[in-house]
């Protein structure tokens, strides 16, 4: 079985200050990727990227002010990331709130020519800090336990682990993919 390595990889993660984000990012890192975390608050972005360094020192870490639902944000994020590393080779969509809103659709052929692997990961409650406020709730988090087979919420670095995988060599032969990482709720 291969390891997962992404040394010489540059990883871009939007939402990557806190929660599932920032495990995503320091598991990147932990693989030898370099990372761009991605957030709207300058202060939580630094104050991730001291965290990352300390644990990880050797790893190269950039940190990039932006609101991933700004169109203009989006491309000078982009830019500044490739300004920095030269290219992109891991894009993890990430940043989020609890607001649903219609998802923009594009195929997968639109995707093809380029050799690019789109795939998705379908997380059930993760326990962050933006997850917290719904699952104090007493009635709302044992009915949501009730319909995880594992009887448990996720973590953040179970996210992290997916996204590994899919960002790694292990994933070469897989796109168009949404991978479930839910404890069972889907199944169930």
């Amino acid at each position: 079985m291969k390891n997962i390595d992404l040394t010489g990889k540059i990883a871009l993660v939007t939402g990557g200050s806190a929660g599932i984000g920032l495990s995503v990012a320091e598991s990147l890192c932990q693989a030898g990727a370099s990372v761009a975390i991605v957030g709207r608050r300058k202060d939580a972005l630094e104050d991730a990227k001291r965290h990352i360094a300390k644990r990880y020192p050797n790893a190269e870490i950039f940190a990039v002010s932006a609101d991933a639902s700004k169109v203009e944000d989006i491309r000078k994020m982009v830019n500044q990331v490739i300004q920095r590393f030269g290219r992109i080779d891991i894009l993890v969509n990430n940043a989020g709130t609890n607001v649903l809103n219609e998802a923009f659709d594009v195929t997968e052929a639109e995707w093809a020519p380029y050799n690019i692997q789109v795939n998705a990961i379908a997380p059930t409650f993760v326990e962050t800090p933006l997850t917290r406020p719904m699952l104090e709730n007493k009635e709302f988090y044992e009915e949501v336990i009730r319909r995880i087979p594992m009887g448990k919420l996720a973590q953040p670095e179970d996210v992290a682990g997916a996204v590994l995988y899919l960002a790694s060599d292990l994933s070469n032969f897989v796109t168009g993919h949404t991978l479930p990482v839910d404890g069972g709720w889907v199944a169930w």
